[in-house]
């Protein structure tokens, strides 16, 4: 690591790394942190192990970075050892939860997705979201997400896709992060954090954690299976 210094103290050196990097690489024009203020992500958090190995986690989330030094100074706080490959570094947390920020209900986006031959079908799970021309109309999913996985499951409805935009509440300068899930339980609580949310404007802290659960399939196989889980804290005005 080229700033070992930096993580003598802990979080406050850590966020100190992060506002000096933002601020170089807004100088230089370029880089993970150059982008913060045009809406990208820096890193994102994964659920699942990385293409190639088992899916399923012993522990801890998947953070992936572009940037080496910066996650490797990320690394030092939450916990955890950083490999770096062809498209960038990444490193297994060594705890399941952590405290972010949302700011306010953009920082969340759902949508019910379907792709394939003959086209794409993007709705809310009541509406159609898009193309423009069908926009707003029902779009005849079931009515509750019971049903709606059922009909997924069967290949006969769209499943969830979920991007959700955050700092962390122990390092804010070290963010955003991003995190893509298909997961229906996230789908049931992202529901009830958008419905909460509706009107306000953020930020709110939120509890972003990995629940994990063990159960044997009907060949005698014993699978984990892991999803994420988000709850609001902070109270909504």
């Amino acid at each position: 690591m080229d700033h070992p210094g930096l993580l003598l103290h802990g979080l406050s050196e850590v966020s100190l790394f992060f506002a000096v990097s933002a601020g170089a690489s807004s100088v230089r024009g370029r880089g993970a942190c150059g982008n913060r203020s045009s809406g990208r992500v820096v890193g994102r958090f994964h659920a699942s192990g990385p293409a190639g190995e088992p899916a399923a986690l012993d522990h801890g989330w998947r953070v992936s970075m572009s940037s080496r030094e910066e996650a490797a100074a990320l690394a030092g706080l939450l916990g955890g050892d950083v490999r770096t490959g062809r498209s960038g570094s990444e490193w297994i947390t060594r705890r399941d939860r952590f405290e972010i920020t949302l700011d306010g209900p953009q920082s969340l986006d759902f949508r019910m997705v379907t792709r394939g031959r003959q086209g794409e079908h993007v709705c809310d799970g009541v509406r159609h979201l898009r193309p423009a021309t069908i926009a707003g109309e029902a779009c005849g999913c079931p009515p509750t997400w019971s049903q709606r996985r059922a009909a997924s499951r069967a290949g006969r409805g769209p499943k969830p896709e979920i991007t959700l935009r955050f700092r962390l509440v122990e390092a804010p300068e070290a963010g955003p992060f991003g995190m893509l899930s298909s997961s229906w339980v996230l789908t049931e609580d992202i529901d009830t954090v958008l419905g909460r949310l509706d009107g306000t404007n953020g930020p709110v802290t939120a509890g972003l954690s990995i629940d994990r659960r063990s159960f044997i399939t009907p060949a005698g196989i014993e699978v984990v299976g892991q999803r994420p889980r988000l709850r609001l804290l902070s109270s909504v005005p």
